[in-house]
């Protein structure tokens, strides 16, 4: 019987707060099942990081960026410019 493997969770980490960030992906790093691709400081970079990295999760916590990336995505959406 071949063995069922499944690939990590791609997740990009968005918060305005590095502590929160290391905390949150040397978690993340630790449990199985998870990979960080990457780590955005505002909303403006986990828009940029989302396009590139294709993660399946964006953790973010939204009081801490000026503009979220959801906020951001949305304006992006009604402009045209994602997807």
């Amino acid at each position: 019987m071949p063995q069922l493997t499944t690939s990590p969770i791609r997740v990009l980490i968005a918060d305005d707060s590095p502590f929160l960030c290391r905390v949150l992906a040397t978690h993340l790093h630790s449990a199985p099942g998870f990979q960080v691709v990457g780590v955005a400081h505002d909303g403006l970079k986990a828009v940029e990081l989302a396009k590139k990295l294709k993660p399946e999760v964006i953790w973010n916590i939204e009081q801490g960026l000026k503009r979220t990336p959801v906020e951001i995505g949305k304006a992006e959406m009604a402009r045209g410019a994602l997807y």
